[in-house]
């Protein structure tokens, strides 16, 4: 036996009894960060197409049975409280209250902001406590499924957006060119 090898030998079996001691990992937020990071791109997507149509567009109709623009924007933020509320173990507010009430460009805007703020509370818990149970819509899971329909949900609701958009004329936030 070489003496190059003789010397990995000795090195690999006096390194042996220090790989049981090494420190525990921490654990990561990974299911918890995945989510957050894919409802943050459609959130901002939301916002931004709401930020984009003009003011006198709000009421638009893509069809006489659909939503106006600025309903889709009222029910997103509205939703934002059903789905982050059960993620956090709050209260939820009616889900309907600001599509209802809320018309005005500048009041939508706020709105959606204020949810989204509130939702940003519930996708910076830990992965741990994304396992605490909830109950929404008669069924029992843990509050990462509610984060996990919130994600959906904003994703469907950009894709309902999408059409509003291209007839007023205006290229959705998503097939604008990257900023370098």
């Amino acid at each position: 036996m070489s003496a190059s090898i003789r010397g990995l030998l000795v090195l690999a079996l006096a390194a042996a009894p220090l790989h049981g001691q090494a420190k525990p990992v921490a654990p990561t937020n990974r299911a918890v960060g995945n989510l957050r990071d894919g409802w943050q791109e459609f959130a901002a997507y939301v916002a931004q197409s709401a930020e984009d149509m003009p003011a006198e567009k709000y009421g638009f109709k893509t069809t006489p049975e659909a939503r106006t623009f600025g309903q889709i924007i009222g029910h997103v933020a509205g939703s934002h409280y059903m789905f982050c509320a059960a993620a956090l173990g709050d209260t939820a507010r009616n889900e309907d209250d600001i599509e209802k009430t809320k018309t005005t460009k500048a009041d939508l805007i706020a709105a959606l902001k204020a949810s989204t703020a509130y939702c940003g509370r519930a996708y910076a818990q830990s992965d741990a406590a994304s396992h605490g149970a909830v109950t929404m819509f008669g069924q029992k899971h843990d509050r990462l499924w509610a984060l996990m329909l919130n994600a959906m949900h904003d994703a469907e609701q950009y894709g309902n957006l999408l059409p509003y958009l291209r007839l007023n004329g205006l290229v959705p936030p998503s097939s604008k060119p990257s900023k370098p």
